[in-house]
């Protein structure tokens, strides 16, 4: 519309790649109506990069082969159209694999700057990245590093692998397999047949003993910090009971990686569970086992080597070990709380037929473990709590903000109601704080914690039509 606003330059010579380049707007330009430029001003700008691609994948480490269960993926520094990019072939054998596009990336005229192979690959397989001919980017440039392709690359065996189903904290039913022991699932893959498992039941003394709310507190507000990728060096120093792994880089100091360090190690109580034996001595295959528990709260936690040399930094030395742990709550009986302005109530129920569970000992504590309100249940199974403060009391620490009362319920042999229900010598335990899902925001439920009643006024006319200018 108005061309004389507008200048189009170009250079007289090729820029180099990378390179700096500055536009000068010099003093005494001007306008084709008189108006000069008094102020010398200059504009930076950077030449691109030639045209590359550059192939990753994810690694056990700098020296191992590809991933067999994570994608490959060929990234572009500059656009290429989609349709060009989707030529773009890795085979293997009689086998051509396609790429695979996000639907955001559009249709065949948009441009992407990257591919990725998503299929689950076979071990130990040797793969060929190939591009189509004249594979060039939207601007019609041709790829400077042409040469390294078609490229070779390959994958590794399936990686170490232990993991346990739920983490930090996980509930087994103790009846859900009527004639059989609970068990704790946990997938494992090519790690020690004999694997090395431990566990600990806070405050146990023998199998039939209750547990200390105080102790599954401490141990839940544990596992919860060591659930991160790491840890401040000072709290593990203060949480193990053992040397911890040197730190390998300066910045690095002051943490520690938290699937490094045992937190079972040492520990009164601690006792070796048996996993069950594989068909051989070779590396255990691809499988999910289970951890035989009694009832009751246990934090457990499993030592493999091969894991430690598999995915840990080489400079830590051999032989180098990973932790993994969690913790499980053994139980036939759910406990349910609620919290009012002028009282709180508890209700217990067992999960293999959902029924009131009477005579269950109800213990409420603050986060220390200091008990504030206890009561038992009703032939209902529900427990009504007097005395407790409607703003639960702020839990110490400075790595959380938390506002909660802890609840605990515990059936014996004694009460012959809970007998009668079946729940028999059973524990469980809640938060106050544990609405996750069921959030009176989302169906839109006013709450309110304070002591002090809600006010709310409301205006009552005598007549609610009026005419302009009534008074």
């Amino acid at each position: 519309k108005d061309p004389l606003r507008y200048a189009t330059l170009t250079c007289n010579r090729k820029l180099p790649a990378a390179g700096k380049v500055q536009l000068v707007f010099g003093k005494g330009v001007s306008t084709p109506s008189g108006v000069a430029n008094t102020i010398e001003k200059s504009f930076g700008y950077e030449v691109r990069e030639p045209f590359s691609a550059s192939f990753s994948c994810e690694r056990e480490n700098a020296q191992a082969a590809c991933l067999p269960v994570r994608p490959m993926t060929l990234s572009f520094n500059a656009p290429v159209e989609r349709k060009l990019a989707g030529q773009i072939r890795l085979t293997t054998g009689s086998e051509s694999l396609k790429p695979a596009f996000e639907k955001a990336e559009g249709d065949d005229e948009d441009v992407v700057n990257g591919i990725s192979f998503k299929q689950i690959f076979a071990e130990r397989a040797q793969f060929t990245l190939e591009l189509p001919a004249g594979f060039q980017d939207a601007s019609g440039r041709s790829l400077r590093n042409a040469e390294s392709f078609p490229l070779k690359v390959a994958t590794g065996a399936m990686p170490p692998l232990a993991k346990f189903a739920a983490a930090p904290f996980g509930i087994v039913e103790r009846h859900a397999e009527p004639g059989s022991v609970p068990l704790l699932p946990v997938t494992l893959r090519n790690v020690e047949a004999a694997l090395r498992t431990s566990a600990v039941t806070p405050g146990k003394v023998s199998d039939l003993q209750p547990r200390a709310d105080a102790e599954i507190i401490a141990w839940q507000r544990k596992l919860q910090r060591y659930d991160e990728w790491q840890v401040p060096r000072k709290q593990a120093q203060a949480d193990v009971k053992g040397p911890l792994p040197k730190a390998l880089e300066a910045e690095g100091r002051e943490w520690v990686q938290a699937r490094m360090v045992s937190l079972l190690a040492g520990q009164a109580g601690v006792k070796t569970l048996d996993l069950p034996k594989p068909a051989s001595s070779d590396p255990r295959p691809f499988e999910v086992v289970g951890i035989p528990l009694t009832p009751g709260f246990h934090v457990v936690e499993i030592a493999s080597p091969m894991l430690g040399e598999s995915l840990l930094d080489a400079r830590y030395g051999a032989p180098r070990t990973m932790y993994v742990r969690t913790s499980a709550l053994v139980t036939n009986i759910g406990v349910h709380f609620k919290l009012g302005r002028e009282n709180a109530m508890a209700w217990v129920t067992s999960l293999d037929k959902g029924k009131p569970v009477p005579n269950a000992a109800i213990r409420v504590s603050d986060c220390s473990g200091k008990e504030v309100a206890t009561g038992t249940t009703d032939a209902q199974g529900i427990a009504w709590l007097k005395g407790l403060a409607p703003q639960a009391p702020r839990c110490p620490g400075e790595d959380e903000y938390r506002e909660a009362y802890f609840v605990s319920a515990r059936t014996g042999a004694s009460g012959t109601g809970a007998a009668a229900s079946g729940a028999g010598d059973d524990l469980a335990f809640t938060w106050s704080d544990s609405n996750r899902g069921i959030e009176p925001w989302r169906f839109n439920v006013p709450t309110s914690r304070e002591a002090r009643p809600d006010e709310r006024m409301h205006t009552i006319f005598a007549r609610t039509l009026l005419r302009a200018k009534m008074v």
